[in-house]
């Protein structure tokens, strides 16, 4: 009896196992367009993303409201070189640095925790909704939460808070697999010959 008992406890243990969500293989490359939120400068930026995994390449042009005075850029970030360009769109000055911050894939690594799962729009109307799950970790000395579509694993959130760069959330959407534009991790125009 009580071996039955074992047997039955291991049964439904390894069956409720099985069905946790694992973290899935993202797109590698993709374009799309994100709204990043610094909450400890009260601070809100949108822009559109070329983001390329197996380079370690990413390119964020911020889009510019013509009536302001804030500086807007285009931001090239090459991690495998370890620079940084960034054009300031409205002054059009271009400063190259190095990179000094990790390169963290927006996609969910192996080792990330499942946290939950949960559904944007109209859920059980065909077309109207999409199933999502949440993951977290840690890496390079801080902690990250992603949230990605299912089955798909298109990234549509992720945020990453560590002691030496602070705290960024970032909302994705307009995600499309690939990259439309050849040139798009070429140092801006206005940074050529650095």
């Amino acid at each position: 009896m009580l071996k039955s008992l074992i047997v039955l406890v291991a049964v439904v243990f390894c069956t409720v196992w099985a069905q946790l969500p694992r973290p899935c293989d993202s797109p590698r490359q993709w374009e799309g367009r994100f709204n990043r939120i610094d909450r400890s400068t009260n601070y809100s930026r949108y822009a559109a993303i070329a983001y390329d995994a197996t380079g370690r390449r990413v390119r964020e042009r911020e889009e510019i409201d013509r009536n302001a005075t804030t500086d807007y850029y285009d931001v090239l970030r090459l991690f495998n070189e370890r620079k940084e360009y960034r054009l300031n769109l409205r002054t059009k000055v271009c400063n190259v640095t190095a990179l000094t911050r990790p390169f963290i894939d927006i996609g969910l690594p192996s080792d990330a925790t499942f946290t939950d799962s949960f559904v944007i729009g109209l859920a059980g109307l065909p077309n109207e909704h999409v199933s999502a799950v949440l993951f977290e970790g840690s890496y390079e000395g801080g902690r990250y939460f992603g949230a990605v579509s299912t089955p798909d694993c298109i990234p549509l959130r992720f945020g990453y808070d560590s002691p030496t760069y602070g705290f960024e959330d970032t909302l994705y959407y307009d995600i499309k697999a690939g990259i439309s534009d050849p040139n798009a991790f070429l140092p801006p125009s206005g940074c050529s010959g650095r």
